[in-house]
C-alpha cells in the first residue's frame, strides 16, 4: 500500500466528483481508462490523486453553447 496520503473512492464519489454519471464511470472502468482497485470482485475503489492525473491528461471538457 502507498503512503498515508492516498484516499481511495467510492463509483458514486468518482461521479460526483467529475459531474458525470455512473454509467460514464463504468464505461470508463470497462474501458481501462481509469484504474481501478478492486477489494472484491463487487467493490472497486479509486485512487482520488492517480484519477485526478488521468482526467486531467486524457480528458478535455468542451463548453457548450445553450443556443
Amino acid at each position: 500500500m502507498k503512503s498515508g496520503s492516498e484516499k481511495l473512492i467510492t463509483r458514486a464519489e468518482l461521479a460526483k466528483r467529475y459531474s458525470v454519471s455512473l454509467r460514464t464511470v463504468s464505461n470508463w472502468i470497462a474501458r481501462r481508462k481509469l484504474p481501478v482497485v478492486r477489494l472484491s470482485p463487487k467493490i472497486l475503489r479509486f485512487d482520488v490523486e492517480t484519477c485526478d492525473k488521468i482526467i486531467a491528461e486524457k480528458f478535455t471538457i468542451e463548453a457548450r453553447s445553450l443556443n
